[in-house]
């Protein structure tokens, strides 16, 4: 199919040239996306030995990697090395806020999720726009805060939300779950209606 002969390209560029930095993070990309993880974690180890220009993208999709295989302490080291060299970077430390979130350390987290949505200019992917990375982070800082009881907080994050994603469903969700559980069914309903 179509990914394997992508996957065909890629190797045959790396045979003519291996140092195609653009084409070994592709190829590693690719092939975590089919499951071959071992083979891409190789191949982004090689990027980040050589400090390439995909040193950033490589070290994210290997923290991934290793999310995926429950390394989640490699995951998180990896990216708080990334965050050194790349202070302020707003994926980076959305990314790092949901690791941190999913480890249990909901201080650490937080701050990451707060950092996220500030020093905006810095955005180093293409991919994501500031507008998700913002909506997103200060979904999660709801939920975070949903999670520990801090009312006042869960209305000030989903707000913040809406005022950059209006659309965002899981936002929405708990929103929706939020007026339901302080007894505002029709404002509840009205939030699943968009």
């Amino acid at each position: 199919g179509t990914l394997g002969l992508a996957e065909s390209h890629y190797r045959g560029a790396l045979s003519k040239d291996p140092e195609l930095q653009v084409a070994r993070l592709n190829l590693a990309r690719l092939l975590k996306n089919r499951n071959h993880l071992s083979e891409s974690e190789s191949l982004l180890s090689k990027l980040i030995e050589q400090e390439s220009e995909s040193f950033f993208e490589a070290r994210l999709l290997l923290s991934s990697i290793w999310v995926e295989q429950g390394q989640l302490a490699a995951a998180i080291g990896v990216l708080k090395a990334t965050s050194d060299r790349f202070p302020g970077e707003p994926y980076l430390n959305l990314q790092l806020g949901k690791l941190m979130a999913m480890a249990g350390s909901l201080e650490e987290a937080h701050r990451y999720l707060v950092e996220a949505t500030q020093g905006l200019e810095k955005n180093r992917r293409s991919d994501i726009s500031l507008v998700e990375i913002q909506g997103e982070a200060n979904y999660i800082l709801a939920y975070l805060s949903q999670q520990v009881g801090s009312w006042n907080l869960v209305e000030y994050y989903l707000s913040e939300t809406f005022k950059v994603q209006p659309e965002h469903i899981e936002a929405r969700m708990l929103s929706a779950a939020y007026e339901i559980g302080t007894g505002n069914d029709i404002a509840g309903r009205d939030q699943l209606k968009w």
